[in-house]
């Protein structure tokens, strides 16, 4: 058998029905006490026609990758609704991309002193 590249997963450009989560994921992290951390990092899903994280694919990430790895790992175990073209369930991938918190709000200020100094 040979393995599966993302070019077999469809795009959500070429969905009639885009894959939807069933439930949630944690996608959160504790950055109490990381701030100061900047970057973001892009993923994508391929999920099978059955609604299964088949893989995830790191496309960019300037983030420290142990935040990457935990983000990653919950989403592997999250289940969708498949991607659908009529009535068919298809492989679909989803473009996901991700930051964390300003240190702004991980101080709890509503906005930072630059946003302010412009109001």
């Amino acid at each position: 058998m040979v393995p599966l590249s993302m070019d077999d997963y469809l795009p959500r450009s070429r969905l009639e029905k885009v894959p939807k989560l069933i439930g949630s994921v944690d996608a959160s992290v504790d950055f109490r006490g990381m701030t100061g951390v900047v970057g973001e990092a892009e993923i994508v899903l391929l999920i099978s026609s059955d609604g299964d994280v088949d893989e995830i694919v790191i496309i960019e990430s300037t983030l420290p990758n142990f935040l990457v790895d935990k983000v990653v790992s919950n989403f592997r175990r999250a289940k969708f609704e498949p991607g659908m073209i009529g009535s068919v369930a298809v492989r679909s991938r989803l473009r996901i991309r991700f930051q964390p918190p300003s240190s702004d709000e991980l101080l709890g200020n509503p906005s930072s002193a630059r946003e302010r100094a412009w109001r």
